[in-house]
């Protein structure tokens, strides 16, 4: 119901960390699911849409969130006859090496950053491979881009920011640092509003390209009164003035009030009965007439008599005299010359 209302800002925000680190749980819980115990690994990019309201601006935001898999995980056999296979075969009785791989959205395939807006960076504090990896796609990240770094599992394993982690986020004008547990869903209403900042962002670049549009707005109006104030005529303005500029002026100025009243009353716009009404034209006085040239040749003259609507009968010959001028030609190998049979030599 919320999306058929309409939305004016959407958002794309990225979940990564190396596996097991708890990113499809922490979106299970920002849609407001369930906790599963369970791991199932996802084997390739998944996406989720959450309609989130700014709590700075109250302002509805629809936010696309992307579970990324750096390494997405190939079917199993089963489940590969669907997509695999050649000409149809059981790929159980194929050999590893001949059953297709299928290409799987991950982000050796896909580039993930493009249209990013933010970025949830998680790692599991008791596994330092998992820091040392979020540390880097930070590293790598463009430096105007939102982070959040996440150190998930906070009901098993304590975690204290180390001097790293704090020197790698302080680098980053927008980037913080957390500790959450998707489990008891501690620290997900801290995530929730780190999406300020990526909105926040975004409303930023949004007013700066205003602002740049209204100073060139301003400099080309400027250019034009530099441009034209100079060769403005007083006297030939009271001459185009005094020929009936005043009257058309008058008249907009009506057309003008009018219009703000019909607005103002709630009514369209009329139209006067001075204004200018449009004059239907014949179609005939459209037409040129047709040119006969004299010079032309005779075929010419014919056709454009024949266009008129006039035909001239002496342009078309009877069957008797057709007949009479047409011969019968045969074509014989052993006597060219001979004449055609039932046809008189001449």
């Amino acid at each position: 119901a919320e999306l058929a209302k309409g939305v004016k800002y959407n958002m794309k925000i990225l979940i990564r960390g190396q596996r097991k680190t708890g990113k499809t749980q922490l979106l299970r819980r920002l849609q407001a699911l369930p906790f599963l115990p369970d791991y199932t690994p996802t084997p390739e990019i998944s996406t989720a849409h959450l309609i989130w309201t700014c709590p700075a601006t109250n302002e509805k935001v629809k936010v696309e969130f992307w579970d990324v898999v750096d390494k997405g995980i190939q079917p199993d056999q089963m489940w590969a006859g669907v997509t695999g296979g050649k000409g149809g075969e059981n790929v159980q009785s194929q050999k590893p090496s001949e059953q297709e791989k299928v290409v799987l959205l991950d982000a050796d395939t896909i580039d993930v950053y493009r249209g990013c807006d933010g970025v949830i960076l998680l790692h599991d504090p008791s596994r330092p491979e998992t820091l040392a990896y979020s540390l880097g796609l930070l590293k790598d990240m463009k430096p105007d881009i939102p982070v959040i770094l996440v150190a998930n599992f906070a009901d098993s394993r304590k975690y204290a920011v180390t001097k790293e982690v704090s020197t790698a986020v302080k680098k980053r004008e927008r980037s913080a640092t957390i500790s959450a547990c998707s489990k008891d869903g501690f620290g997900v209403d801290l995530v929730r509003d780190f999406l300020t900042v990526p909105f926040i962002a975004i409303k930023q670049r949004y007013a700066q390209r205003q602002l740049h549009t209204a100073k060139d707005s301003i400099e080309t109006t400027r250019n034009k009164l530099d441009t034209f104030g100079d060769t403005l005529n007083f006297a030939v303005h009271c001459q185009q003035w005094n020929a009936g500029g005043a009257q058309l002026a008058a008249q907009q100025a009506q057309r003008m009030q009018a219009a703000k009243k019909g607005v103002a009353a709630g009514t369209p716009e009329t139209p006067e009965a001075d204004a200018p009404k449009s004059k239907m034209v014949p179609l005939e006085k459209l037409m040129l007439p047709m040119r006969v040239d004299d010079h032309a040749p005779d075929l010419g003259k014919e056709v454009a008599t024949f266009n008129t609507g006039n035909i001239d009968e002496n342009f078309f010959s009877s069957d008797d005299e057709m007949a009479s001028e047409v011969q019968i030609m045969t074509h014989d190998d052993d006597d060219d010359d001979a004449p055609a049979a039932g046809v008189a030599p001449t």
